[in-house]
């Protein structure tokens, strides 16, 4: 609920026309980011931890990140994630989830990942999200926004 009347989140009325299609992926088109071989780290997600991702890395200046959203998950999109493997040579790759490690895309979205990017280079995508937990909320604000400060911080850093 919170994202229905973020600024950030609207179409166009064109989106929804004949002739427009959705989009599986959507890769980072942030203008100011260092180019693309100097980017060090790819952080995918879904969902709406990308714009927490989005407002973090804008609100500390950095340049070296690029954000990618994965908008449909099966079938994954694999062309476009070898397309951004051979964007950011040099870039590690996380993933990044509001869920508990047990409850989101994690254990099904990684070794997509890597399959995708095998032709290009090995890689080894790394987590940055809530501990496995039984429940999917802690149940108190404050903890659960701690926790959410604390995956978007794993996640750029």
């Amino acid at each position: 609920k919170s994202l229905l009347r973020h600024r950030l989140v609207k179409s166009d009325l064109e989106d929804f026309e004949p002739g427009s299609r959705f989009h599986r992926y959507l890769p980072d088109e942030t203008d100011g980011l260092k180019p693309n071989d100097q980017i060090r780290k790819l952080v995918l997600c879904s969902g709406k931890v990308y714009y927490d991702l989005l407002a973090e890395r804008t609100s500390r200046g950095i340049d070296d990140v690029a954000i990618g959203r994965l908008e449909q998950i099966s079938p994954f999109p694999h062309d476009h994630l070898l397309q951004e493997a051979q964007k950011y040579p040099n870039a590690d790759i996380v993933w990044c989830q509001e869920e508990p490690k047990n409850a989101g895309a994690w254990f099904y979205v990684r070794p997509r990942i890597v399959t995708a990017m095998k032709s290009v280079r090995q890689v080894s995508p790394s987590y940055a999200g809530r501990r496995p937990a039984a429940a999917t909320a802690t149940g108190h604000a404050q903890m659960s926004a701690k926790e959410q400060a604390q995956l978007v911080a794993t996640a750029l850093e």
